[in-house]
């Protein structure tokens, strides 16, 4: 069953009240779904990483990073940061000392 396009909300919502998404969802075709484990600790070799997000304060907590993920190992009790992770917080200070510098630029011209 395809779900066809609306010419507006109210249109959409009738087309959704008097609907059974059943009907939409059961295929025949099998959907494979791949997760993306954290895998072993790096650290001990024993315990199964384990996802978790954290906030991080950046610049003596003048700013804050919210849900940051980070790998916890619950055998040595270890926080891994992923190389991606480390990768975006690398992009924002980055970001937040172009704008340090710009308002330290802005200022002195004044």
């Amino acid at each position: 069953m395809r779900v066809p396009k609306f010419k507006n909300i109210e249109e959409e919502a009738e087309y959704w009240d008097k609907t059974d998404t059943s009907e939409i969802l059961n295929t025949e075709k099998q959907i494979k779904i791949e997760w993306d484990s954290p895998g072993k600790c790096p650290k001990c070799h024993n315990g199964k990483l384990r996802r978790r997000f954290i906030d991080i304060d950046l610049y003596e907590g003048a700013v804050t990073l919210h849900r940051i993920e980070v790998h916890y190992c619950p055998e040595c009790k270890e926080t891994i940061i992923p190389e991606s992770t480390q990768a975006e917080i690398e992009r924002i200070t980055n970001c937040l000392q172009n704008l340090k510098l710009e308002e330290i630029t802005a200022s002195a011209k004044v």
